[in-house]
């Protein structure tokens, strides 16, 4: 192996690497890098991959300038490989206009190509996003794409297609009982701004013997679901009723199919239906049951439409002899198997009748319970959502939206959170001063440069560039909204990080910034609000916070109090995967996690709760008490027949071995007896007060004996072979040590 020069490789790497930048990866995207901990750092790139959309998102007021090359190689950020032209449009349903496939040429190739638009795309379970469509819906036949043009983006992007995956909250750092750990106050208007597109994609099995109800028809019209573009009633998009012949006079009579029961398949969700795909290996069946699937059938027949149309369109290009993209080939070749009628292959089966898969979205805002963070690996629960009347407001009127525990960031070694609410607090200050006095625009700009040009020159030199090129009405319009939208800042994460100083140097700049005035709403015990001025001012700022994925109804579980299976052993309940019902009505399955949390009082804690609410049918049953018992006074116990069913399980793999697995039952019995006898009260200092004769005698001139000594003397007695209790009274105050006598 050669040897390597270790000085030759350092100065490679130093003319390799020229600004400290370069060595970040999605660390690029968090302000003031240099002023958090390694560890926090680590978290920070971990949680940016688990950051939810949410409906209405905005562009952080202190950026990096990097999350805008991150969101353009997104993948839902699409711009143009090559020059296309429009060839036409075909709308997947006649009926609707948000989703339509757009046949293109590439000019350069004069290959055929596809572009779907839809107003929506579903990643995974529930998360997806909203795609903004405008540049797409506004082109026609004929029209040309350039290339690198960017055709369709999600809302992630701004107009400017600046990227947005958070809101700027009013943030306030505050001790109090709700931000302890890592508990987060916000307010309802803040709740909002952080509610998310939850997009679901409900997948409908009909058999052969199914019959889906009329829940969403009338009398004149027999309607299964709500049509596209609808919302769901009472969160009940479907009922499918298994067909019985012994019941069908009942059951299946017209009144009946609008009613749902206990034994019906009912699909739960709530939101709005915004697309849909059906698949049918049945046709005859579909056509003919007009009664009950007429609808299904009106989708059916569009979807026909559709594929007879792109076959027909398609067809003529490839008579002509232009070729297909992989994708297009894709749509090309299933459209044709569905006009020629063949089976259509789910997951490598075929079935026998219908499927139906529909896409519902639902805005789904902020609860308790739900994960918010920062930039700054800051991740909270939200412990409290409360009304804006009753969040701590500023003297320039507005409200606090989010409070943060005080010592959130002395915990986590994370002071660049601090930094951005700081800025933010300065900046807010310089806007409501420029608004509140007399300005020309010359003094204006001024001011603007110099706050601008402390945390980045580079920016201010720019900055500065650009208003001179302006027109007096332009720069007009540019600082009027500055003042309304805030003062945006772009700093490099390491070389420009911000510190103390330099927050430090601004306040010198502008010695007019000064902490607010806290109004502090105190509710009193009989519900009252009144309102109090704090005694402390405090700077608040805005800060940037993304929304998590972690939601607090993922976590929602119960326990059923019947057994679940043949051989009576809790199994997992998929229900609630198949938007089925709300919740598994299994028996609860313990993991690592439930029996680490018993562990720490002992295992036969653990083991008591596994068997009551999991492997014990007998103890299971017992559960009911807490139902049907007195509620204020609940004790479940195993009883002697209380079993471990899979313990039973296991005796029966063993007993095929010739094995057995014995438990014996011991009371315990102490290995050694502790004689001991009572203390009974501590003798009194004498007193003026007090006649009894202590065993222990003060004297005026002596020091008091202090709590170590009492002990100390304590087991001397013992020692000295007491066998009688001692009985002392007790020490009701210390007398002063009277260091003067002339003082008694």
């Amino acid at each position: 192996m050669a040897n390597i020069n270790l000085q030759d490789q350092i100065d490679f790497e130093a003319r390799r690497i020229r600004y400290p930048e370069q060595t970040l990866g999605k660390g690029l995207n968090q302000p003031n890098a240099s002023e958090n901990s390694g560890s926090r750092k680590i978290l920070h790139s971990t949680q940016y991959d688990q950051v939810l959309t949410i409906m209405h998102p905005e562009v952080p007021l202190i950026g990096t300038g990097y999350e805008d090359q991150f969101g353009m190689n997104s993948s839902s950020f699409k711009t143009a490989e090559n020059n296309y032209e429009v060839l036409r449009k075909i709308y997947k349903f006649s009926f609707s206009k948000e989703h339509y496939f757009m046949i293109v040429r590439n000019i350069d190739t004069n290959e055929i190509d596809v572009i779907e638009r839809k107003c929506y795309y579903h990643n995974t379970e529930s998360y997806g996003y909203i795609n903004n469509c405008e540049y797409i819906d506004s082109l026609c036949e004929n029209m040309h794409i350039d290339k690198g043009m960017v055709y369709l983006k999600s809302t992630l992007n701004d107009q400017y297609n600046n990227r947005q995956d958070g809101v700027n909250l009013i943030t306030a750092y505050m001790a109090c009982d709700k931000t302890k750990e890592d508990g987060i106050i916000l307010s309802v208007p803040a709740a909002k701004k952080l509610a998310s597109p939850l997009i679901k994609k409900v997948q409908i099995v009909i058999n052969d013997n199914d019959i889906p109800l009329n829940l969403y028809g009338d009398e004149n019209a027999y309607k299964i679901i709500p049509d596209i573009g609808e919302y769901i009633k009472d969160n009940e998009l479907c009922a499918i009723r298994r067909e019985k012949k012994e019941e069908s006079l009942y059951t299946l009579s017209y009144h009946m199919l609008r009613k749902t029961l206990m034994s019906d398949d009912i699909y739960t969700e709530c939101g709005r239906v915004i697309d849909l795909d059906i698949y049918c290996n049945n046709i005859e069946k579909l056509e003919t049951s007009a009664s009950y699937c007429g609808q299904f059938n009106n989708y059916y027949q569009e979807a026909k439409r559709f594929a007879d149309e792109l076959t027909r369109f398609v067809g003529n290009y490839i008579k002509l002899g232009h070729k297909l993209t992989y994708k297009l080939q894709k749509l090309y070749s299933n459209s044709l198997k569905m006009l020629n009628g063949e089976q259509y292959i789910k997951e490598g089966k075929v079935f026998s009748n219908i499927i139906i898969e529909m896409i519902v979205i639902d805005e789904f805002p902020m609860n308790v319970g739900d994960k918010v963070t920062d930039r700054y690996g800051g991740k909270g629960v939200i412990s409290e959502i409360r009304p804006e009347h009753l969040m701590p407001q500023l003297d320039n009127g507005q409200y606090v939206e989010i409070i943060y525990g005080q010592t959130t960031c002395v915990n986590r070694e994370n002071p660049g959170q601090l930094d951005e609410v700081s800025i933010n607090f300065c900046s807010a200050r310089i806007s409501e001063y420029i608004n509140t006095k007399v300005f020309d625009a010359a003094e204006f700009v001024k001011m603007y440069l110099d706050f601008i040009r402390i945390l980045s020159p580079e920016q201010a030199a720019f900055t500065e560039r650009m208003i001179s090129g302006q027109s007096d009405e332009e720069m007009m319009w540019y600082l009027n909204d500055l003042v309304e939208s805030g003062i945006y800042i772009s700093t490099q994460p390491i070389s420009e990080a911000v510190d103390i100083d330099k927050i430090t140097k601004i306040h010198e700049e502008f010695p007019f910034i000064k902490p607010y005035v806290i109004t502090i709403p105190i509710i009193d015990s009989n519900g009252n609000v009144r309102y109090t001025q704090s005694k402390r001012t405090m700077p608040c700022g805005k800060k940037y916070i993304y929304r998590l994925k972690q939601h607090a109804d993922d976590k929602f579980s119960v326990t059923s109090l019947s057994s679940t299976n043949i051989r009576n052993e809790n199994s997992r309940n998929r229900l609630s995967k198949d938007h089925k019902a709300p919740y598994s009505k299994t028996p609860i399955r313990f993991g690592e996690m439930e029996t680490g949390n018993f562990g720490h009082m002992g295992m036969e804690m653990a083991i008591i709760n596994l068997m009551i609410y999991a492997v014990s049918p007998t103890a299971r049953r017992s559960c009911q008490e807490m139902l049907t018992g007195d509620p204020f006074n609940i004790d479940i116990k195993l009883t002697e027949d209380a079993s471990n069913r899979s313990v039973e399980i296991f005796n029966a793999y063993f007993k095929a071995m010739g094995y057995a697995l014995i438990f014996e039952k011991k009371r315990k019995v102490p290995k050694y007896h502790i004689d001991y006898c009572p203390i009974l009260e501590l003798p009194p200092i004498p007193s003026i007060f007090c006649n009894y004769n202590p065993i222990i005698e003060f004297k005026q001139d002596q020091t008091y004996y202090a709590d170590h000594e009492l002990i100390k003397l304590g087991l001397e007695y013992i020692q000295n072979k007491f066998k009688t209790p001692i009985e002392y009274y007790p020490i009701l105050e210390l007398p002063p040590l009277m260091e003067d006598k002339n003082n008694e």
